[in-house]
């Protein structure tokens, strides 16, 4: 996995550093608390990750999110498993401070759309271990 450093913020968009063979700057967009988008130095758009809120209407029940889309591969695969996604969890949780949930790899389409395809079974997986997603 690459090396994500912070080089500045200008609002709520946060542009890191990509260290890897090459470095890339990436600006993430926390803008949106349901649409979080990535994009190149150039403003091309690498990806985001699209979340559902619920429970602010709910009586008894915390409001959280849940992750409803996520991709990084809009232009190509070269932006995966470097940190993106694990960044736009943290951010998210720091700057809007609710429970991030996700659903669960059972290979069936919820009645809301969302299922887990491709890296994100393993990917959800990893961030429940680390907390960043609730089990």
């Amino acid at each position: 996995m690459a090396d994500l450093q912070l080089i500045g913020v200008v609002g709520e968009v946060h542009e890191f550093e990509l260290i890897e063979a090459q470095k890339r700057h990436i600006k993430i967009d926390m803008s949106d608390d349901r649409s979080v988008r990535v994009f190149t130095a150039n403003g091309e758009e690498i990806g985001g990750f699209d979340f559902y809120h619920y429970g602010d209407d709910v009586p008894g029940v915390s409001p959280y999110y849940e992750l409803a889309w996520a991709y990084l591969n809009k232009i190509d695969d070269s932006y995966l498993h470097k940190g993106i996604g694990r960044k736009i969890l943290e951010l998210h949780s720091e700057l809007y401070g609710e429970e991030i949930r996700a659903g669960n790899d059972d290979g069936i389409r919820q009645s809301d759309g969302s299922h887990l395809t491709g890296d994100a079974p393993a990917f959800i997986a990893q961030m429940r271990d680390e907390g960043l997603i609730a089990k």
